[in-house]
């Protein structure tokens, strides 16, 4: 099967917010690496995390702020027009 038409643009224009606690390391490593290509932020919400995951950005917060906080800190972080949000 091959690539959509247009996926390119829109692989450039989206980007994806990930919200943990880090409690679930598989799953946030299983989270992030599903939304390659896509640009991803990990919102670690009063939580460090493990940077192996396809991170582009990673937010430490240092206090879990809740699920609207971390959005907010996450979808701060980046510039996309597209932003989807993802929990682990």
């Amino acid at each position: 099967m091959g690539q959509q038409p247009g996926s390119s643009q829109l692989d450039s224009a989206m980007e994806w917010v990930v919200l943990t606690m880090g409690s679930r390391p598989v799953e946030l490593r299983r989270a992030a690496d599903s939304l390659v290509p896509h640009a991803v932020t990990i919102v670690a919400n009063g939580e460090q995390v493990d940077r192996g995951a396809a991170a582009t950005t990673v937010v430490e917060l240092p206090v879990n702020v809740g699920v609207p906080g971390g959005r907010h800190a996450g979808l701060a972080a980046g510039s996309a027009p597209l932003v989807g949000f993802l929990d682990d």
